[in-house]
C-alpha cells in the first residue's frame, strides 16, 4: 500500500495570539528579588550568578539603594523569591521584614 503523507498549512498567528501567548508566559515567570545595595547588586561574581538562569522562567527585579535605603517596605516590588544580600550601609532589620 502506498502511504501519503498530506501537509496542512496554518496561517502565521495573529498579533492579538502572540500578546496572549507572551502575556502567558510573562504570568509563568518567577519574579525573583535581588535586594542588596547596588554596588553587591550590578558586581561582576552576581552577574555571573544571575547568567546561569534562563531568562523564560526567571524575571529579575532589583532593588537599588534608593529603594532599600528610602522607600518603605510596603512600596517594595512584590516577588515570589527574594535574595538579600548584607553588607555595610544595608538596613538589614527593614529587609527582614
Amino acid at each position: 500500500l502506498e502511504s501519503r503523507t498530506r501537509s496542512v498549512s496554518h496561517p502565521p498567528p495573529s498579533n492579538l495570539e502572540l500578546e496572549i501567548a507572551e502575556q502567558r508566559m510573562e504570568e509563568c515567570r518567577i519574579r525573583l528579588g535581588i535586594c542588596a545595595m547596588d554596588k553587591k547588586a550590578r558586581s561582576k561574581p552576581m552577574g555571573e550568578i544571575l547568567s546561569r538562569l534562563d531568562e523564560a522562567l526567571f524575571e529579575v527585579v532589583f532593588f537599588g539603594d534608593d529603594m532599600i535605603l528610602n522607600d518603605p517596605v510596603e512600596e517594595w516590588p512584590v516577588v515570589d523569591v527574594l535574595i538579600a544580600f548584607y553588607s555595610s550601609g544595608f538596613p538589614l532589620e527593614k529587609a527582614e521584614k
